[in-house]
């Protein structure tokens, strides 16, 4: 196994772009069935994209030639615009399972209903299509419909399905069908003993037949490797894991377009499921995209977080032209351990847009468990708040509170995930500058391979501007490394040796009292320290703008 892509909600059908570049999948989610999600997976980098909410169940998704899908549901098959979502048209009666002809001109369906499984074939080279031959394509009586796939070359269909009494064949059958002549049978690839097939998937250059197989309880769970001239058992690949008898239960399968990888969307029933990448030893996998070499991996700031316009409130910025996974954290409790007192006990944090609408809300990280043991960032206390979440590029806030309006110190945090294709360019922190202990403190750390050009500022009158009262009057900004050693400091900006590049960055503020430091500085962690002059106190922005993001 190659990797695990944890997606946002339980894959279902999954099928491949036509450009080759994205790995789509329908999703559904337990607790809601009357929803369904199309997502997708960058194959340039396995990264995962935004996902499109439709309001109703999604259980197959395929790209036509241009940049629209049809994704089944319950009851018809539905044409969609792939980037909002909207209803262009819809097929029906077919529901379950459909698949594309490699000239996307031919839709092929099969109910999932277990009764006489159904069989469709659709003329899509129109904007709505029509269904153009219907047949029963199940020789055996009743039966369940678990797979349906379309050689690369056009000439065959593979259909997986069983009867009504599948838990008790001894063998079980998935018939190869001419797409010249869907009511014919070509061939058979036969199961082993007590096993029943599930998703299929043809290699690139039709040679092999990969199918999900397994018995009772999942027990024996594994891909089985046909030869599709012969039909015969050609390997298979174990989905057991060290110590169980059973696997995980295999939803759909494709290859990519360079026969090199092969995707299977599992789940072990009632947990979430995830997409499982394979090397199938055929083919040479893409050239992945190099991180960037001056970026910033991970931002945070630590202050006192009060109430109204004194809580935390942290803004950052994705530049770039792909998605960007990220991990938001809110730490209080876990403050205790680096000596801080009168921490905020239990964090809540809530992700907005630019738009201001709310992408995500959490309050102890627990309630998102699986998605935040995935990354390498779980809080250390289970009443501190995490948010893992895909991100389009643009701008985004986080608030930061305490529960029931409770107040003390909190560290706000954002780590990025996945580094290429994109890039986290800001970060922005407003919150309480206090004498003595409490002063703000800004946190980075500079990845990639190269020295990354950045400008810390520290603002304080230009808050009053819009609406914020108490704004500290005159910021001074210290910058530290690793080793807590100061490296620079700035108390009024327009007095600086800098002045001149402060302009000519574009970041100048706007009042004379506040504080810029440029610095070039080399991969490593580094902190920016905010205190107010002469000890005094007040509300106050701490940033931290990465000059060299694409």
């Amino acid at each position: 196994m190659v990797d695990v892509i944890k997606v946002e909600h339980m894959p279902v059908g999954m099928s491949i772009s036509h450009d080759g570049t994205k790995l789509w999948y329908a999703g559904t989610e337990t607790a809601d069935v009357q929803h369904g999600w199309v997502g997708a997976v960058s194959l340039d980098n396995l990264t995962v994209l935004p996902s499109i909410l439709l309001n109703m169940p999604v259980y197959y998704v395929e790209q036509a030639l241009d940049d629209t899908l049809y994704v089944s549901s319950d009851t018809q098959i539905v044409h969609i615009d792939a980037s909002t979502g909207q209803r262009l048209g819809s097929l029906a009666p077919a529901n379950g399972i459909l698949v594309l002809t490699p000239d996307r001109r031919t839709l092929f369906a099969a109910s999932l209903v277990s009764q006489t499984a159904k069989g469709w074939q659709c003329d899509i080279s129109h904007s709505l299509g029509v269904i153009t031959e219907q047949t029963d394509n199940n020789t055996r009586g009743e039966g369940t419909v678990l797979d349906l796939k379309v050689s690369h070359n056009g000439q065959y269909l593979c259909l997986a399905d069983v009867d009504g009494n599948q838990y008790h064949l001894p063998t079980v059958a998935t018939d190869l069908i001419p797409t010249a002549d869907i009511r014919a049978v070509a061939g058979s690839f036969v199961n082993g003993s007590n096993t029943w097939p599930g998703a299929v998937a043809f290699s690139n250059d039709d040679a092999l037949l990969y199918e999900g197989a397994a018995g009772p309880g999942d027990v024996g769970a594994e891909i089985q490797i046909f030869d599709t001239a012969s039909f015969a058992k050609a390997g298979s690949i174990s989905l057991v894991e060290r110590g169980f008898t059973s696997g995980p239960t295999v939803g759909d399968m494709v290859v990519d377009s360079t026969d090199a990888y092969l995707f299977a969307a599992t789940n072990y029933t009632g947990e979430p499921g995830d997409v499982r990448v394979y090397r199938t030893g055929r083919g040479t996998p893409p050239a992945a995209t190099p991180a960037p070499a001056k970026i910033l991996s991970n931002i945070s700031t630590r202050a006192q977080c009060l109430t109204g316009s004194s809580n935390l409130v942290a803004g950052f910025i994705i530049k770039g032209s792909s998605a960007k996974r990220v991990i938001i954290r809110a730490m209080g409790p876990s403050l205790v351990l680096y000596g801080i007192g009168d921490v905020l006990w239990d964090p809540i944090i809530t992700l907005y847009d630019s738009r201001g609408q709310t992408v995500a809300i959490n309050d102890n990280w627990n309630s998102d468990r699986p998605n935040v043991l995935a990354t390498p960032f779980p809080p250390n206390n289970v009443h501190e708040a995490a948010i893992v979440a895909t991100l389009p590029p643009g701008a985004y806030t986080v608030g930061l509170q305490g529960v029931a309006n409770t107040t003390g110190t909190a560290l706000v945090e954002v780590y990025d995930l996945t580094p290429a294709g994109s890039a986290l360019a800001n970060l922005s922190t407003r919150g309480p500058v206090s004498y003595g202990d409490n002063p703000m403190i800004g946190g980075f750390v500079v990845g990639g391979s190269q020295p990354t050009r950045v400008v810390v500022r520290a603002l304080g009158p230009t808050l009053a501007q819009f609406g914020v009262t108490g704004a500290l009057a005159d910021p001074t900004l210290e910058l530290h490394n690793s080793n807590g050693t100061l490296l620079t400091y700035n108390d009024d900006w327009i007095n600086s040796a800098q002045q001149q590049a402060i302009r000519a960055s574009g970041y100048a503020p706007a009042h004379s009292s506040e504080s810029v430091i440029l610095a070039t500085l080399p991969p490593g962690n580094y902190t920016a320290v905010v205190r107010g002059k002469n000890a005094t106190t007040g509300v106050a922005l701490v940033e931290v703008y990465n000059l060299d993001a694409n």
